[in-house]
C-alpha cells in the first residue's frame, strides 16, 4: 500500500521547490519475488491517487500557490525494485501534469518521465536525498 506524505517537495526545471501536502493520496500495488532478495512493485496507475498542486496543497517560498491555479498529476507508470537486503528503493515514474487557470486557461500536458528513489539524486538546479526502507516505510 503506498501512503502519501504531508512533508513532500516538488522541484519543476528553473522553479524553486514547491512544498506539498500529498497526505490524501495513495494506491495499491502489486509485489512479485524476484531473485538476490529483491521484490518488483508495480501500481496501478488508473488507481493512483496524487492530490493536485494547489493553494490547499502547495507553497512555494512559503507561499500558498494562488487560486486559481491548479495543476492535476495523472500517473501513466509507476513501478520499480524494492531491495530488501539494503533497502534502496528505485520508482520510476511517468505522469501528464496539467496545469489550468480556472476554466480560464488550460496548457498543454507536461510529460515527466522521472525516478523515484532512496539514493541521492541531482539535476542541473536541484538535488535531494531520499532515505532507505526503515520500519516498512521509505522517503
Amino acid at each position: 500500500k503506498l501512503i502519501t506524505a504531508s512533508d513532500c517537495q516538488l522541484a519543476v526545471s528553473r522553479y524553486p521547490k514547491f512544498a506539498y501536502n500529498a497526505s490524501s493520496g495513495g494506491g495499491w500495488g502489486t509485489v512479485q519475488q524476484l531473485a538476490d532478495n529483491k521484490l518488483q512493485i508495480t501500481f496501478d496507475a488508473s488507481e493512483l491517487s496524487i492530490p493536485d498542486l494547489n493553494w490547499r496543497t502547495a507553497s512555494v517560498l512559503g507561499l500558498p500557490i494562488p487560486p486559481p491555479l491548479n495543476i492535476a498529476i495523472k500517473p501513466k507508470t509507476f513501478e520499480g525494485v524494492l531491495d530488501l537486503g539494503t533497502g534502496q528503493l528505485d520508482m520510476n515514474f511517468s505522469a501528464d501534469f496539467d496545469f489550468t487557470v480556472g476554466s480560464l486557461y488550460r496548457a498543454p500536458s507536461l510529460k515527466v518521465d522521472t525516478t523515484l528513489t532512496t539514493e541521492h539524486s541531482a539535476g542541473q538546479i536541484h538535488k535531494a536525498d531520499g532515505q532507505r526502507l526503515s520500519d516498512g516505510q521509505v522517503k
